[in-house]
């Protein structure tokens, strides 16, 4: 009998959900659960909580629809690398708790011992210290748990789940989870040895490393002792979330860009193919599937504030007394980024100008809209500064992508065409994308062709009241920093 059915398994902080595809990408059906956390200095998680989680979904999805074994023809898992556990290999149980990586967990004097490599660490693995929440808890962990375990295993959410799906017997994970480490080298595709020794980890307790997308249909091993599912069903794909949103686009060409702009960021991915760029700090070089290699993109993202539903103000000034209420040449409310020169690709909050109480929640809105299309302008122009790559097309996704009038004005200010997909599921579909670039069961010349599933927005804005219009607010952003930084 011919298989009909796959899984699509999606590992989210704070959620499981897995859907039910057929072979032509369409989803049969789909199920969802949350997992809690624990709120402390670290947010923490229960490991045996996600791994029910995953088995309710399965257990709905085979019930509802009445699966036997012989009608799934594999499982693909897409995860978002957010937290790592410690667990005993030999016994199967954790150790710790589920830690989720964040500013909390990098304790700054761990990382002074090794300043001195810190430009070897960019090099050798395409992320900065900036990003070293996982290396952080990785050295943490082994630390605590070394001389009590000899088999212990450290390891992200994707590893932890997949080491139970195969019945204990699978332990490893792919390039694009390792990369989060900082111990993998980006060139060779391996644990870089010298980083083992110099942060003192040893390779046993880190998972076996394994492509995306193994030549063989089992590449990840397959189903054992896992109630509901049947024994013996193969786990083809392992891949990270940034990769599938990049590629939900439906293209692998050099500087396709994709924004998933959320309420409160945007995080954006530029490929890059094969082309060598320099290192610049917060930017992170990562890697992506392709055929029977990994390609290569810069991805970053832009922390945006969360707008409260009350701003209303008469004037708002900063700490030393300086007003730019004469500065602007409007009377539109105008919002910027509270701009941190020490962190310089994040904004942690908005300066609010030319607010009095009759100004609207509507007004507010507006401006807010604005402002973070003038930031991702912004960092779009530091892309092609720091890298010399122009993006000509730029495909979004998320909440604030489904905003006509935002999109819109966003193409009139990057002067670009821009594409929105109509499916919100875009993790869903660049990964259906990726899988029908590498297996046999999915339909390729169905689901490799982007056809009608975007929505297109191209300037209407006449380029110099675009470039007007961003001039305006980029002259005082930039004086709001001089400002923040004599404050300093």
């Amino acid at each position: 009998m011919k298989k009909q059915v796959s899984f699509f398994l999606w590992l989210q902080e704070g959620q499981t959900v897995t859907y039910l595809l057929d072979r032509k990408g369409i989803t049969l059906d789909q199920e969802s659960m949350s997992t809690l956390s624990v709120e402390g200095r670290q947010k923490e998680y229960d490991p045996l909580e996600i791994v029910y989680s995953v088995r309710s979904c399965f257990h709905k999805l085979i019930r509802s629809n009445k699966l036997s074994q012989d009608q799934i023809d594999h499982i693909s898992i897409v995860s978002e690398p957010y937290a790592i556990l410690a667990w005993d290999r030999l016994k199967g149980a954790a150790l710790s708790q589920v830690v989720a990586v964040g500013e909390e967990t990098i304790d700054r004097r761990f990382l002074l011992p090794y300043d001195s490599i810190k430009e070897l660490v960019q090099e050798r693995t395409g992320l900065s210290f900036s990003h070293a929440g996982f290396l952080v808890l990785l050295k943490t962990l082994y630390k605590k748990y070394q001389e009590k375990h000899a088999v212990l295993s450290l390891g992200s959410v994707e590893s932890w789940v997949l080491f139970h799906l195969t019945g204990c017997q699978t332990f490893c994970t792919d390039y694009t989870h390792a990369q989060h480490s900082l111990l993998l080298n980006y060139a060779t595709l391996e644990w870089d040895s010298f980083l083992l020794q110099e942060f003192g980890i040893p390779f046993h307790v880190l998972p076996e490393l394994r492509r995306s997308f193994p030549q063989e249909k089992q590449g990840f091993g397959v189903t054992q002792s896992f109630v509901p599912l049947p024994d013996g069903i193969p786990i083809s794909v392992l891949v990270s979330e940034s990769q599938c949103r990049l590629l939900s686009s439906r293209a692998m060409t050099y500087k396709e860009s994709h924004i998933c702009l959320q309420n409160e960021r945007a995080s954006i991915v530029v490929q890059l193919g094969l082309e060598q760029v320099r290192d610049v700090s917060h930017v992170k070089k990562i890697l992506l599937p392709y055929k029977t290699s990994y390609r290569k993109a810069l991805a970053w993202d832009i922390q945006f504030p969360i707008l409260p539903k009350y701003m209303k103000r008469p004037h708002c000034e900063l700490e030393s007394g300086f007003d730019f209420l004469g500065e602007v040449k409007s009377n539109d409310p105008v919002l910027l980024p509270s701009l941190d020169v020490r962190q310089a690709y994040k904004s942690p909050q908005f300066i609010l100008h030319r607010l009095d109480y009759d100004t609207s929640q509507h007004a507010i809105e507006m401006a807010f809209e604005k402002s973070v299309v003038f930031q991702i302008k912004y960092f779009i122009a530091l892309l092609e500064q720091e890298f010399s790559i122009g993006v000509s097309e730029l495909s979004l996704s998320g909440e604030r992508s489904r905003q006509s009038k935002m999109m819109q004005f966003l193409s009139d200010i990057l002067q670009i065409p821009i594409l929105h997909r109509y499916d919100k599921d875009t993790v869903l579909q660049g990964g259906l994308f990726l899988m029908a670039q590498f297996g046999s069961f999915f339909s390729k010349s169905t689901i490799c062709v982007k056809g009608k599933l975007f929505k297109h927005y191209v300037p209407m804005m006449d380029p110099i009241s675009s470039f007007a219009s961003y001039n305006q607010w980029l002259s005082l952003h930039n004086r709001l920093s001089k400002v923040s930084r004599c404050m300093i």
